[in-house]
Order: structure tokens, then sequence, then C-alpha cells
């Protein structure tokens, strides 16, 4: 019967900072590691370091030793071609790794996309100025599609006024006659709506006070 240990990763027990090396012929972009500690025979490692041919760095606690998988997850990777992992701080005289992954990164596929406004606040009907250019920019979850387009039509019809390409981050409506439109944003295998209400300044206004009316009318005197 095969030992536990026998597949393993075992350092030297002294080294003080055993460490292992990874390098790739062609430059690899680094999304995750997967750390697997080695059975209960060996001891536990706690604390790595991450360096890769960047000069990038970053310390992992692995947050236990039972052999189960411990993800660390790196930001903004860029590509490389070597990458060392230097054990920090470990608990036992022999320690070990059964397994270690080196993964790309996580695909984080849009779910849904809304609409906001320039100061952050989603919107679904917007007043805004007649015959100026304006900003919108596009919120997504967990994250925004790379590309997106808007088309905007005005109110009774179904032709086409405008469609705007995202720049990465704005829509940048242009200037738009007096009138109720509908601007529709299709990304990600996603679409939202909104209203915008060009020219009426007062819009939130008069709503505002219509909410009012209404809850006045429903609470007591």
């Amino acid at each position: 019967m095969e030992a536990p240990l026998a597949n393993c990763w075992m350092p030297d027990s002294d080294e003080e900072h055993p460490t292992i090396q990874f390098t790739w012929d062609t430059p690899q972009t680094v999304g995750q590691i997967v750390f697997y500690d080695a059975p209960p025979e060996a001891g536990d490692i706690k604390k790595v370091r991450i360096t890769d041919d960047t000069s990038y760095s970053v310390d992992y606690e692995l947050p236990n030793g039972s052999g189960e998988p411990c993800r660390l997850y790196l930001e903004d990777a860029q590509p490389i071609q070597s990458l060392t992992i230097e054990i920090l701080q470990s608990e036992g005289d022999v320690i070990g790794l059964s397994k270690i992954e080196i993964l790309p990164g996580r695909e984080q596929t849009t779910q849904w996309i809304h609409l906001l406004d320039t100061d952050g606040n989603f919107i679904y009907e917007y007043p805004c100025p007649a015959e100026v250019t304006f900003g919108l920019l596009l919120y997504g979850y967990p994250s925004a599609p790379a590309q997106a387009t808007a088309y905007i039509t005005k109110e009774g019809s179904d032709e086409v006024v405008a469609e705007i390409q995202n720049d990465g981050e704005s829509f940048w409506v242009p200037p738009l006659t007096k009138g109720r439109y509908t601007i529709r944003v299709v990304g990600g295998g996603c679409s939202v709506e909104a209203l915008l209400h060009v020219g009426d300044s007062l819009f939130m206004e008069r709503v505002t006070w219509f909410i009012e009316r209404q809850v006045n009318k429903i609470l007591p005197d």
C-alpha cells in the first residue's frame, strides 16, 4: 500500500524558507492558485509568499490544514513567465503540499446590467436637458460587459434616433430635442431600458409632489 505522503512535495527539514518555482516558455496570465496541504501525517503549512517576474508579491495564509483546496485569487493579473512560492510559516517537523494548481483568471459572466447617472444612482426615468450632450454610466453584476450598445428611440416610434457605443466607462448621449425617449442598452447577453424626459427639468419634482400627495391621503390627520 502506498504511503500517504509518497506523492507529496516535501522540502528538506533544514530549509528555512523552502521555495517552489514554476517557469513557462510563453507568458501566462495566472488568476488563481489553489493549494492542497499534505495529509495529516505531515504538519501544516500556514503562510506562503507568491512572487513573479513582474515584481508582484503577495502573502497568503492558508485557512486550514485539512487537505481541502485553499484558493488564492490574484487581482489585476499580468502575463508572467515565472512564479515562485515561498513557505514563510509552518507547523511540524515534516511539511508538504499534495498539489498546487495554477489557473487562469475567473470568468465573470455579466448577469444583469443597469444604467446610472454620473453620480452613480440607478435611473429608471431620468430628466435631462434638451440640445445638450450628457453622459450616463453602465453598471453590471458581477462585472460590466466589455462592450455595450445603447439605442435611443422617441416615444411612440420604433425608429432609432441615436446608436451609441460604450467608451469603456460612459455613454455620451447626443443632443436631443424636447420630448420623451427610451434608451435601451444591450451588452454581455443582458439588456436594460430607461425613460429619458428630455427638456423636463421639473419631472422629478412633480413625481415627488405626486407621491407626497398619495401618502398624505392614506395617513391619519
